[in-house]
């Protein structure tokens, strides 16, 4: 379901003692002999164990909801087995997450990551009485349309925000190399930022708007990806959340 967006829209979590070294004696030949274990106590602050207790708790806490839910959440397992020409590409340790599939000559990528998270107190401040059950927390998404074997046609990339229920199209615009269109490095962003992406998608002609909402219907790009999106943005950041937890309260230990 896609929508025209009707004004632009823009990751959550959101004690050792303190040894006291003795002086050395001086000795015929001089030399420093530290222990270990006493370097080790001096490295350590007054509140590291009480850190790492919190920290351990809140893993556990973390691991014992993941585990009622299963290995695999149900959301998740019911779009592989609707959509397995969908391909998610997760890497541990980033925040970004990539669906792919091809269509045609063409390959998709639906860029999204946890970055939606960071705004999810402000969003819920800024609703108005009455709106919690009917709005939903945007999820900005890059939909890069490319021809592999033509890449000199460049690619398609296209803004828009998931949310309450649907696509909220914001600007389609073309880049000159597929590239380009999946540089994620400082320069790849300020040249896309400086070259002129297309008029602002509300201001198209409406049916120039509702054929472009046809073209992406026709490559997947519905409900079922607009339902499972903002799940799996929850899902990301509660597993790199639980990875975090686990390597800082590793870190204080030891």
């Amino acid at each position: 379901m896609f929508r025209a967006a009707s004004r632009p829209l823009s990751s959550l979590r959101p004690l050792t003692r303190v040894a006291t070294l003795t002086p050395l004696r001086a000795a015929a030949v001089p030399t420093r002999s530290f222990s270990v274990s006493a370097f080790s106590r001096m490295s350590a602050g007054p509140t590291d164990v009480e850190l790492h207790s919190t920290l351990v708790r809140e893993l556990k806490h973390e691991q014992q909801q993941q585990s009622s839910e299963g290995a695999v959440p149900e959301f998740l397992a019911e779009f592989k087995a609707k959509k397995p020409e969908w391909t998610i590409l997760d890497q541990p340790l980033h925040k970004e997450v990539a669906l792919t599939r091809t269509f045609g000559n063409e390959k998709i990528t639906v860029l999204f990551n946890t970055d939606a998270l960071d705004e999810a107190e402000e969003f819920e401040n800024e609703l108005e009485e009455g709106e919690e059950e009917d709005r939903t927390l945007p999820v900005p998404v890059s939909i890069i349309i490319e021809k592999p074997a033509s890449p000199t046609l460049g690619a398609l990339e296209i803004s828009a925000s998931i949310q309450d229920g649907g696509f909220f199209i914001e600007s389609v615009d073309h880049t000159a190399t597929p590239a380009l269109a999946h540089d994620q490095t400082a320069e790849g962003d300020w040249t896309r930022r400086s070259k002129y992406a297309g008029p602002f998608f509300g201001n198209l002609d409406e049916g120039l708007q509702e054929q472009f909402h046809t073209f992406l219907a026709e490559r997947d790009l519905g409900d079922e990806v607009v339902d499972f999106v903002p799940l799996y943005v929850e899902y990301k950041e509660q597993r790199e959340y639980q990875t975090w937890l686990e390597n800082v309260a590793s870190f204080v230990k030891n």
